[in-house]
C-alpha cells in the first residue's frame, strides 16, 4: 500500500514538473504584445496618446555607461535576453541578419540580463564571439533596464521611434519578417519631408535637364509681372496654405522655389513641406539669378 501511495505521489509530482516546465517555456517563447512600462513624465498634447520610453543606464563591453536616451534620434530595437535562454538564442540569427541588412536606419540595443550569477559578462562575451554576432551588446548588471520595462519573461523586444516613444512591443521570439516589418514602420514614419537649399546654378542645371519640375515664384503679383524666371508659376507666399494643394496636385513633383532675396522662398518651402510636399528645393532670390528672365 505504501509503495502504491509513493508511486502515485511521484507520478503527481512528475506531472506538476512537466506542466510547470511547459508553461514556463510557453511564457518565454510565445509571441504576444508585451506590457508597456509606465512613465510619469508628461508629454505634449500632440503626443498625449504616446508612451515615452523610460530611460535607463547600462554598460557596454568596455564598462562605459550608455543611456537609452542617448540613442534617441533614430529608431531603436530594444531587446532583452540572456545566453541561457533558448528562445533568445533561436531569434538571434534573425536579429543579426536584419542588423546587417538595415545598416544605420535603426539602432540595436541588445540588453543582456547580467545578474552576475547565472549570467556573467564573460559568459555572454564568449557566447557572442562563438556565435559571430556583431550587433551591439549592453550589460544590465543592476537590472535597471529590466525593472524599468517590467521584464518578466525573455526574450522581449521593444520598438522605440526616433522621438523616443514606444512604437510597439513583443514578448517572445520575433521572426525576421516581423522584426523587419516593425523596423520598416518606424523608419518610414521617421522620414519626415524636408526642403533643401540649393544654389541658383544647381536650379539652372535642373531646369535645363528638362525633367518634370515646377518653378514656383512666391513673390507678389506685381513683382511677378515686372520680372520673373521663364516658365515660373506664381503663388504668393502668403497664399501657399490656401492654394498649393489645388494648384500643385502632385506632392512628389520636384518644386523649385524662389522669391526676391530668399526670405519668402524659405517660408514658402517650409509651408509646402508642412502640407506634405516631398521634393521641395529653395534656390533663393531672383536678385541672384544670372540667367534668362521674362516679363
Amino acid at each position: 500500500m505504501d509503495n502504491r501511495f509513493k508511486t502515485i505521489l511521484l507520478g503527481a509530482a512528475l506531472i506538476i514538473v512537466i506542466a510547470a516546465s511547459t508553461i514556463g517555456y510557453n511564457i518565454l517563447s510565445k509571441k504576444h504584445d508585451a506590457q508597456l512600462p509606465q512613465n510619469n513624465n508628461s508629454s505634449s498634447n500632440s503626443d498625449a496618446d504616446k508612451i515615452k520610453a523610460v530611460d535607463f543606464n547600462v554598460t557596454d563591453s568596455d564598462g562605459n555607461t550608455v543611456s537609452l536616451s542617448s540613442q534617441f534620434g533614430q529608431p531603436i530595437v530594444l531587446n532583452f535576453w540572456a545566453s541561457w535562454c533558448n528562445p533568445c538564442r533561436r531569434e538571434m540569427p534573425d536579429f543579426q541578419e536584419v542588423y546587417e541588412e538595415i545598416g544605420d536606419e535603426a539602432i540595436f540595443m541588445m540588453i543582456n540580463l547580467t545578474d552576475g550569477k547565472r549570467e556573467t559578462q564573460t559568459k555572454v562575451e564568449d557566447f557572442i564571439d562563438d556565435s559571430g554576432f556583431t550587433f551591439p551588446i549592453y550589460f544590465d548588471k543592476k537590472l535597471e533596464a529590466a525593472n524599468a520595462y517590467r521584464i518578466h519573461s525573455i526574450p522581449t523586444t521593444y520598438f522605440i521611434d526616433a522621438d523616443g516613444f514606444i512604437s510597439s512591443a513583443v514578448s517572445g521570439v520575433v521572426s525576421k519578417k516581423v522584426l523587419k516589418e516593425r523596423i520598416d514602420d518606424m523608419v518610414s514614419s521617421n522620414k519626415k519631408a524636408e526642403y533643401s537649399r540649393i544654389s541658383p546654378e544647381k536650379a539652372k542645371q535642373i531646369i535645363d535637364s528638362g525633367g518634370d519640375h515646377i518653378i514656383l515664384d512666391v513673390r507678389t503679383e506685381r513683382e511677378f509681372d515686372e520680372e520673373h524666371i521663364k516658365d515660373a508659376i506664381l503663388i504668393p507666399s502668403d497664399s501657399i496654405t490656401d492654394r498649393a494643394e489645388s494648384e500643385l496636385t502632385d506632392k512628389d513633383q520636384l518644386i523649385l522655389v524662389y522669391c526676391r532675396s530668399g526670405a519668402r522662398s524659405a517660408t514658402a518651402a517650409r509651408k509646402l513641406v508642412d502640407l506634405g510636399y516631398t521634393n521641395v528645393h529653395d534656390f533663393g532670390g531672383i536678385i541672384d539669378w544670372e540667367y534668362e528672365k521674362a516679363k
